[in-house]
C-alpha cells in the first residue's frame, strides 16, 4: 500500500483516503470528483467530521463499494 494509507478502515474518511492513495490522486482531485472542497476531504480523512448522508451516493460511486458506518468520525458530535 502507498505511504500514509490507513491500515485499519474505521471511518468513511479512512476508506476515501485509502482509495485516493491507491489511485494516486491528490485531495483536490478527490474533492472535484465528489463535489466538495479540499478542506472537506481533509476533514473527512482526518476524522474531524463525517460526510453527510446527502453525499453517500457519490462517495459509494467513487469508492466502488459502500464502506458501512457513515456516522463514525474521531471528533465527538461531528
Amino acid at each position: 500500500p502507498p505511504r500514509g494509507c490507513p491500515r485499519e478502515l474505521r471511518t468513511v474518511g479512512d476508506h476515501l483516503k485509502k482509495v485516493r492513495l491507491l489511485r494516486g490522486l491528490i485531495r483536490r482531485e478527490t474533492a472535484e470528483a465528489l463535489g466538495v472542497s479540499e478542506e472537506t476531504i481533509e476533514s473527512w480523512e482526518t476524522g474531524k467530521t463525517a460526510p453527510r448522508a446527502s453525499r453517500r451516493e457519490r462517495i459509494v460511486c467513487f469508492l466502488g463499494y459502500d464502506p458501512g458506518d457513515w456516522t463514525a468520525s474521531s471528533a465527538p458530535g461531528a
